[in-house]
């Protein structure tokens, strides 16, 4: 309990950062178990079939939940304010981040795996499938390391947060400390190349330049997930205050919750782009439809109001000349951005599978 000896009052007073942690840990997982849930939906009814990358996802989004669920009780019991304020809750506040770590490093372990797996899903390329392998087992190993180190730093377990204990037996901080920046570092390397290379097997495809850009576009995001890895990384690296922890760890924690669910969303987009465009499609035509109902009623009223057969037969005839080139601009565009084969390909690849595509090629 030396530790806790030094604390001086914060010039702040008693800032709170809780409900900002407990607000982006919630939207932020709720976005991503939206989009998973959308996926798989979406994919099971549209092929009636899921795959390997979608039971990871799975999988993620539940380990997400569950430190979610942690982080949720880290700020009920004090997490985000100084830890001179906290007095002995700092120590449950300590262990549910402690806590918390394991379900992030199983959830973002996961995500990679389903990124990967989708990869090697997309493209037939042997090339890519063994130079995917290696970097998806060092992913793996690097991350269950993180998970052994963090569970058996300290014995017993609850010494890792509970100071009171008597004679406990832990490795050194820098142990843990080197274990984060590798693991970081891994993280961000890979983010980089499941970013990169599904982005070169598109504009490898024989496909529209409008299609490689909108689905690099959507792979893309996932750098927004890599930039919170970094963040993350930065913080951890640098942080030295370790006597208010419970303060000044939560920018941490803000930035461990958007790396861990935009990486979620980010998994997801690519499949969901079908989707998305086929949405689209249903809601221009829907308010097309409404809008042409509309209309119509607005000219019938007209006509009555106006009283006069001749001129209800008049505006009668204008209503079927517009619609007849309503009609006919309605299908002009479809006609115009219907999708080329190669791009219904792509995105029969994309929710089915590269069975069904190669026997579409062989067919050709």
């Amino acid at each position: 309990m030396s530790q806790y000896t030094s604390y001086t009052i914060p010039h702040d007073e008693n800032h709170n950062k809780g409900p900002a942690l407990e607000a982006v840990n919630l939207v932020s997982f709720i976005l991503a178990f939206l989009m998973v849930t959308a996926r798989v939906l979406y994919r099971y009814f549209k092929i009636k079939a899921t795959a390997w990358d979608d039971y990871m996802i799975i999988l993620a989004t539940v380990a997400a939940a569950v430190n979610t669920a942690f982080i949720m009780k880290y700020v009920e019991y004090g997490g985000g304010r100084h830890t001179v304020y906290l007095k002995m809750k700092a120590v449950d506040v300590a262990k549910w981040s402690t806590i918390a770590q394991l379900p992030f490093i199983i959830s973002t372990t996961l995500t990679k795996v389903s990124i990967a797996l989708m990869i090697l899903r997309i493209s037939n390329s042997k090339k890519l499938k063994w130079a995917m392998a290696p970097l998806v087992t060092v992913v793996v190993c690097v991350n269950l390391a993180g998970i052994v180190i963090l569970a058996a730093r300290c014995k017993p377990f609850e010494s890792n947060w509970n100071y009171a204990i008597p004679k406990p037996k832990c490795w050194p901080r820098t142990v843990l400390k080197n274990q984060n920046y590798l693991q970081g570092i891994v993280s961000i390397v890979s983010d980089l190349v499941y970013t990169v290379l599904p982005i070169f097997v598109v504009w490898g495809l024989n496909i529209t330049r409008r299609q490689k850009i909108a689905i690099s576009g959507l792979i893309g995001l996932g750098l927004l997930a890599t930039a919170c890895s970094i963040a993350r990384l930065v913080l951890y690296e640098t942080y030295t205050n370790w006597t208010d922890s419970t303060y000044g760890l939560s920018d941490l924690q803000i930035w461990t919750a958007l790396e861990q669910n935009l990486g979620i969303v980010a998994a997801s987009l690519p499949t969901l782009r079908v989707f998305f465009k086929e949405l689209g499609q249903s809601l221009r035509s829907s308010a097309g439809s409404i809008f042409g109902a509309i209309t119509a009623r607005s000219r019938g009223s007209l006509s009555e109001r106006l009283g006069s057969k001749e001129s209800a037969s008049s505006l009668e005839k204008g209503i079927d000349w517009h619609n007849g080139d309503r009609n006919t601009s309605e299908k002009s565009p479809k006609t115009q951005v219907a999708s080329h084969p190669l791009e219904q390909e792509m995105d029969l690849k994309y929710l089915g599978g590269s069975l069904e595509m190669q026997g579409q090629r062989e067919s050709r």
